[in-house]
C-alpha cells in the first residue's frame, strides 16, 4: 500500500482532485440554467429540479458508496464511481428531454459522490490524531476552489458552446479523473481492516440510532439543513435573477458567483479563529443573525429593484457571514 505510512503530498492532490469533481459538476452549469430552460422549453423551476436531482444523488451516493467502501475497499468503488459519473455527463449532453435530463443528473450525482466520500475515507485509513483533521480541513480548502473556478470555466465555455458543451466537458474532466484513479489511486483500506456485511449493517443501525437520540445532534442537523436549503435556494434561483431578471451575462454572473464563494471561504477562517474566543454556540448564534439580516436586505433590495451594484454588495456579505 503505497500510503501505508502517512499521506504523501501528492497523494493528497490526487484525493484533492478526484473530490473536486462532484462540486464542480453542480457549479459548472449554473451560468447555463437560463439557457437550458428555454432551450428544453421548460420554466425555471422545471430546470431547478437538474440541481435538486444532482443534490439528491450526492446525499444518496455519500451515504451508500461511503458503507460499502468500508466492505469492499475504496479503490474499486472510486474507479467505478469516476467511470459512472463519466458516461452520466456525456449521456446529459445528447438529453432529448428535461426529465431524461434530471434522471441523468440524478445518477451523476450518486457517481460523482465517490470522489468526497472515498476521499474523506482514505484520509482516514492512513493519518491518525491531528494529522487527520488537518488533512481534512484541507481538503475541504481544496473542494471549495470548485464553487469558484466551476462557473468562470462554464462561463468562459458558453462563450464557444451551448450548455450541452458544458456537460461534453464534464465528461472530459469525469474521463480524467478515472484515469486518475486507475494509475494513481491505490487501496488504502487492506482487507483485514474491511467490515463484512452483517458487521456494517449492525453498526449503521447502532450509529443512526444514537445519533438520532441525542438531541444536540438533532439540534445541529436542524440548523445545517436550514442553512442548506438557503444555499440551494441561493445556486438554483441566482442564475435567473442576475441574467434574465438584470440582464447580466453568464460571464458576468460567474464572477458574482465566484465572489460569493470566496467571501464565503473568509468568512469561514474568520469564523475557525473567532470560535476559539468566544465559543462555538456564540459564534453559530453571531452567524445566524447575520445571515437573517443579510436576508432581509436581499428581500427588501428586491422589492425595490435596487441598482445590481447594491445587491451584490449584500449578496456578498450575506453569503461571507454564511460562511461564518
Amino acid at each position: 500500500m503505497p500510503w501505508s505510512s502517512g499521506l504523501t503530498r501528492r497523494g493528497f492532490v490526487i484525493l484533492g482532485l478526484l473530490a473536486m469533481v462532484q462540486t464542480l459538476s453542480t457549479s459548472f452549469y449554473l451560468p447555463a440554467l437560463p439557457e437550458l430552460a428555454a432551450d428544453l422549453g421548460v420554466t425555471a423551476a422545471q430546470a431547478q429540479l437538474t440541481i435538486s436531482a444532482a443534490l439528491i444523488g450526492l446525499a444518496t451516493g455519500q451515504f451508500v458508496l461511503g458503507s460499502l467502501s468500508d466492505r469492499w475497499g475504496r479503490r474499486r468503488l472510486m474507479i467505478a464511481g469516476m467511470a459512472l459519473f463519466t458516461v452520466a455527463s456525456l449521456l446529459c449532453a445528447v438529453a432529448p428531454s428535461l426529465w431524461v435530463l434530471i434522471v441523468l443528473r440524478l445518477v451523476q450525482g450518486f457517481a460523482g459522490a465517490a470522489g468526497p466520500v472515498i476521499a474523506r475515507a482514505s484520509i482516514r485509513d492512513v493519518t491518525s490524531g491531528a494529522q487527520t483533521g488537518q488533512a481534512l480541513s484541507k481538503l475541504l480548502a481544496v473542494i471549495g476552489i470548485a464553487p469558484i473556478a466551476g462557473p468562470i470555466l462554464g462561463s468562459l465555455i458558453l462563450l464557444f458552446a451551448t450548455w450541452r458543451g458544458l456537460f461534453v466537458a464534464l465528461g472530459v474532466i469525469g474521463l480524467i479523473s478515472l484515469v486518475v484513479a486507475l494509475v494513481w489511486f491505490p487501496e488504502t483500506l487492506p482487507r483485514e481492516r474491511r467490515l463484512g456485511q452483517r458487521e456494517g449493517a449492525v453498526g449503521t443501525r447502532a450509529a443512526l440510532r444514537e445519533l438520532l437520540t441525542d438531541r444536540l445532534v438533532i439540534v445541529v442537523l436542524a440548523v445545517t439543513t436550514l442553512l442548506g436549503i438557503i444555499s440551494f435556494s441561493w445556486s438554483s434561483t441566482s442564475p435567473f435573477y442576475f441574467i434574465d431578471w438584470y440582464g447580466l451575462s453568464p460571464q458576468q454572473y460567474a464572477v458574482i458567483v465566484g465572489m460569493n464563494s470566496f467571501a464565503f471561504v473568509i468568512g469561514a477562517v474568520i469564523n475557525s479563529r473567532a470560535v476559539g474566543g468566544m465559543g462555538p454556540r456564540a459564534a453559530l448564534i453571531r452567524g445566524l443573525v447575520l445571515i437573517t439580516i443579510g436576508g432581509v436586505l436581499v428581500s427588501i433590495a428586491t422589492a425595490i429593484v435596487a441598482p445590481v451594484g447594491w445587491v451584490i454588495v449584500v449578496i456578498v456579505l450575506t453569503m461571507g457571514a454564511y460562511g461564518g
